[in-house]
């Protein structure tokens, strides 16, 4: 009956490990989508800024405009520049887990180890404690995930509000 019970308890582990396993990939899956998406967003932007940007620093506008729409139309490419920043930094690699030391469960621990000697003994420790470091890689993961976009939100709100600004100023 024990030597049933380790084994089911055994299984149980595997089965587990597997599950915090899947649980990492979509969390890696995720963070390549929303990279994907801010790097869209960032062209956007981009263009957007190359749309309506000469049209301000134009000549010809410049004597016809009214201050208020001028200003208005500034105020709309600044909000677009603070949209691209809010795109980039989605973008931005993250290099800081809150893991202990003891685990290499991000790639800022492993750039963290001196030599290849220590990665070895560091790696024997994962593969001993691998539930938990599944779990910590996921956390780290999913936090990334998050922080991303928040980023991609605030930069798509910042791109609306910046286009319904430099609209009203076009159409002014």
């Amino acid at each position: 009956m024990t030597r049933q019970r380790e084994t089911t308890v055994a299984a149980r582990r595997v089965e587990i490990e597997l599950a915090a396993e899947r649980l990492s990939a979509r969390c890696r899956e995720e963070l390549a989508r929303a990279d994907g998406k801010a790097s869209l967003l960032i062209g956007v932007a981009i263009g957007g800024l190359g749309l309506f940007g000469p049209r301000l620093m134009s000549p010809e506008q410049a004597g016809d405009t009214v201050y208020g729409v001028a200003l208005l139309g500034y105020l709309g490419v600044a909000v677009w520049c603070g949209a691209l920043i809010a795109f980039t930094s989605a973008v931005f690699p993250r290099l800081k887990s809150k893991a202990s030391r003891e685990q290499v469960a991000y790639f800022g621990h492993i750039a963290q180890i001196k030599n290849v000697k220590m990665l070895h003994e560091y790696v024997k420790s994962v593969v001993a404690t691998s539930l938990e470091t599944a779990l910590t890689q996921t956390w780290d993961l999913s936090r990334i995930v998050v922080k991303k976009y928040r980023y991609i939100q605030l930069g798509v709100w910042l791109l609306a509000v910046g286009t319904v600004m430099q609209l009203a100023a076009w159409l002014a």
